[in-house]
């Protein structure tokens, strides 16, 4: 009787969990959309990471994906926040951001993809 009950309850959780539990933000955001801005924060992200001892001012991410894409900080959070409730589709973006990003990678270095940098730290 255990089991059964356990069972039961655990498949009325998956079901219970697959509905939306979030509404649409009020601005919702294409997923293309989404993507590229994840894609240019991305890189954005990358770029300051890379001159860390160089002094050059870069854009703050609200400031840029706001001009760019004219969307508030909220609104992009709101929309990451609705497209998480499904971590398929989610995925789904991320995966379609790190191939944009392999590909931009790939046109920098002749077609290849360098293999990752597994250092910890600045000692290797």
């Amino acid at each position: 009787m255990k089991k059964i009950s356990l069972l039961l309850l655990v498949i009325s959780t998956i079901i219970c969990c697959k509905k939306e539990v979030l509404k649409p933000p009020k601005k919702l955001l294409e997923k293309e959309v989404l993507i590229s801005i994840i894609y240019d924060l991305s890189l954005l992200e990358g770029a300051k990471s890379q001159s860390m001892g160089v002094q050059y001012s870069y854009p703050k991410a609200t400031e840029f994906v706001k001009k760019k894409y004219n969307v508030d900080s909220t609104t992009f959070a709101d929309n990451i926040q609705y497209y998480s409730q499904d971590a398929k589709e989610f995925k789904k973006i991320y995966n379609a951001v790190k191939e944009q990003l392999d590909a931009k990678t790939k046109s920098i270095n002749g077609g290849k993809i360098p293999p990752p940098d597994n250092s910890q730290g600045i000692l290797k």
